[in-house]
């Protein structure tokens, strides 16, 4: 069974826990866009969307390191590398329905010499 993840067939309201690994640095900037409003429109009240990726973030690198970083846009087979990597989220958790409260964007710590993890996390109110 497959669903496409900016239009799912699911109910309203069907889910407590949305979660996706990896995923945001895949998809193409509506498609994100539709998959954060589809999160919104799946969860309870209460309920919670945690979408985690790669730390790829362009804001406050150098021009050098930006190019550096985005060998793999061309040599790797990521075409939304720099479109993940600049995105901002906040507005785009805004403009899905999530209130500013409701959010956390930003960096996980890594545990003992991993990489950190990025996320976008949002909640819906009760």
């Amino acid at each position: 069974m497959f669903y496409h993840v900016a239009a799912t067939k699911f109910a309203d309201e069907s889910f407590d826990l949305i979660v996706s690994h990896n995923l945001m640095h895949e998809i193409s900037a509506p498609t994100r866009r539709g998959m954060l409003r589809e999160s919104r429109r799946l969860l309870r009240p209460g309920g919670v969307c945690v979408h985690q990726d790669i730390p790829l973030r362009y804001q406050g690198l150098s021009e050098f390191r930006k190019f550096e970083m985005s060998w793999d846009t061309l040599n790797n087979n990521e075409p939304y590398w720099e479109v993940y990597a600049n995105a901002d989220l906040e507005p785009e958790l805004l403009a899905a329905g999530f209130p500013r409260d409701c959010m956390h964007v930003g960096s996980l710590p890594a545990r003992e010499g991993t990489l950190p993890w990025f996320v976008a996390c949002a909640w819906r109110p009760l």
